[in-house]
């Protein structure tokens, strides 16, 4: 990683801090926000954790749950110009995307896709922001920094533009148990296949539970698990395996729909 790329890294983790900090001191209170900060505190000292790398193939279309909002639209948004370091340092806020300076719609021009920047479908509700569902068009930001080393040759070397990898998803509090995660997240998979992609990449720590059942009821099959423990901050060791069971199996977490159970249209 050149001394740019870190000091993209360290520009980001500074921000997702101070948001995520920030955050819980005006929702949570002062309390909250000590509790936070101590823990903060510990894992500058020792840190360990987990996530999965799943793969997802983008060949058949699929049918897409409802969802319970009225008057949602859904626009589908390019932003050449913005990097995962950038996307990732908004972390939950409900920045409008449609007023990015470099925001357009998402129309390929002459049928190529796109080389850069971020791809999302951005939704909402009477001119209210509901949900966003992105993803990257190159494997910079986390996905550089935990799986560089699954994430290049020879493992996506073939047809590499054809690729692309998910993001941050966001929804409104407001509108959350209403249907709208998993009804964007099977929409941006047929969205993501018109335009041509082949494989959708994704990045999911074990505590997250309903991303976990949508991607294993969508299909999606677990590549590798990552592990990373960190000293003192300066020191990191990251090591991978390949993944024998799906994480709910190893999790011993029962599945609310058999594996693949998401109608192919």
């Amino acid at each position: 990683m050149s001394l740019h790329e870190k000091i993209e890294v360290v520009k980001y983790q500074v921000n997702k801090l101070y948001a995520r900090e920030r955050a819980i001191l005006e929702n949570e209170g002062f309390v909250s926000f000590i509790k936070s900060m101590a823990v903060f505190s510990t894992k500058l000292f020792l840190a360990y954790s987990w996530h999965y790398l799943y793969e997802e193939l983008l060949d058949t279309d699929v049918e897409v749950p409802p969802h319970r909002i009225e008057n949602l639209v859904v626009r589908e948004l390019h932003i050449p110009s913005m990097t995962q370091f950038e996307y990732e340092a908004l972390d939950e806020s409900h920045y409008d995307f449609t007023k990015h300076p470099d925001v357009r719609d998402y129309v390929p021009e002459c049928g190529e896709k796109p080389q850069t920047g971020i791809v999302m479908l951005y939704a909402t509700s009477n001119g209210e922001f509901v949900h966003r569902n992105a993803a990257t068009l190159t494997a910079d930001g986390t996905y550089y920094k935990k799986f560089s080393e699954k994430i290049s040759p020879p493992y996506y070397s073939v047809n590499e533009n054809s690729t692309i990898y998910r993001v941050l998803c966001v929804t409104n509090p407001k509108y959350r148990g209403k249907g709208i995660y998993a009804h964007l997240e099977f929409e941006m998979h047929n969205f993501l296949r018109k335009k041509g992609y082949s494989k959708l990449v994704y990045s999911c720590d074990p505590g997250m539970i309903f991303d976990l059942h949508i991607f294993d009821t969508m299909g999606c099959s677990t590549k590798f698990k990552l592990y990373q423990l960190k000293i003192l901050t300066l020191f990191e060791y990251v090591w991978y395996k390949s993944c024998v069971q799906q994480p709910l199996d190893e999790l011993g977490i029962a599945r609310k729909k058999p594996r693949n159970a998401a109608k192919i249209v």
